[in-house]
């Protein structure tokens, strides 16, 4: 291609479209503000049903402590939930975020009312 013709190719407003859409390596675009509203709505959603869970899981931990008349931990049943957790993990989160978020709970027990 001679170096006029390269000229004129820059001077199309086609071949200005079609460069501006290629995508190199590592600059992908963002996806479409739909997709990201609806998975932020699938989120919530799933946040809410995850507090209920944790709030269910509240109760019962207040009434096995009302049937023991104490509110001490044991190590032995935690390692137990522990392992069965990491077990059962599918991901995407790692074993140790399971274990320090189950630890929360562990750690909170004491002081529910």
């Amino acid at each position: 291609m001679s170096s006029s013709s390269c000229l004129s190719a820059n001077r199309n407003p086609e071949t200005k479209r079609v460069r501006q859409n290629v995508q190199t390596e590592g600059d992908r675009p963002e996806p479409p503000p739909a997709t990201v509203i609806s998975l932020r709505e699938q989120m919530d959603e799933m946040d809410w049903r995850l507090l209920h869970l944790l709030s269910e899981r509240g109760r019962l931990v207040q009434r096995i402590q009302k049937l023991k008349d104490g509110r001490e931990r044991i190590p032995t049943r935690e390692a137990e939930i522990l392992a069965r957790l990491a077990e059962q993990n599918a991901g995407p989160y790692p074993n140790e975020t399971i274990r320090r978020i189950w630890n929360a709970l562990f750690e909170a027990a004491p002081d529910l009312p």
